[in-house]
């Protein structure tokens, strides 16, 4: 997938699967693109996004017209989430609203660190094992928080290994699908016998 791309080894892939809509927050991942031109690690950074919808349009003309044609690719839908996690350095969720993010806790189970807004249960899937985005209505400060979570896990490949790590481990620990079938009787219990 990597090759595809024409990423290199040296490249760091940040990889999101989000429907292309307003609410998934492509929006503030451009505008923190914007805020990384110039560092040392801008050039090496490459972005992959899964997903499609009304914004698509917008997105392309976007992209063209800041010059990034090269550096963010739109997959449009696709069926093998699971190879473009194994080809990404770091996933990337920039949504303001979720429910439970089924995409970062595959992501966290295969390994991949994560980048995230607190938005629904993201801080509760996520928990330590990435970088979780201060909440704040400032539309500027919230691609600069981005920005500066990017640029710290590109630099950092121990860091990235070592959260990925993490979530792996927090994936098999909490959210394997019996714990959660479980977690789910156990609370529907508890409403039954309360009511």
């Amino acid at each position: 997938r990597r090759q595809q791309l024409g990423v290199s080894e040296t490249d760091v892939l940040c990889f999101t699967a989000a429907g292309l809509r307003p609410v998934k927050g492509y929006a503030y991942q451009l505008q923190a693109l914007r805020y990384l031109e110039g560092q040392a690690i801008f050039p090496r950074l490459k972005f992959a996004w899964a997903g499609d919808g009304p914004l698509r349009g917008f997105l392309n003309n976007r992209i063209a017209e800041i010059a990034f044609t090269e550096k963010i690719h739109l997959l449009g839908h696709v069926s093998n989430v699971v190879e473009w996690l194994d080809a990404a350095d770091i996933f990337i969720l920039p949504s303001l609203g979720e429910g439970m993010p089924g995409s970062v806790l595959e992501a966290m189970a295969k390994g991949v660190p994560v980048i995230a807004t607190r938005a629904g249960g993201t801080p509760g899937a996520l928990g330590d094992c990435g970088q979780s985005l201060p909440d704040t209505a400032d539309d500027n400060a919230r691609a600069h928080d981005m920005a500066e979570a990017i640029r710290y896990w590109a630099e950092d490949k121990k860091a990235r290994r070592s959260a990925g790590a993490r979530g792996r481990d927090r994936v098999a620990a909490h959210f394997t699908r019996r714990r959660m079938l479980d977690a789910y009787m156990e609370a529907i219990e508890k409403v039954l016998v309360n009511n």
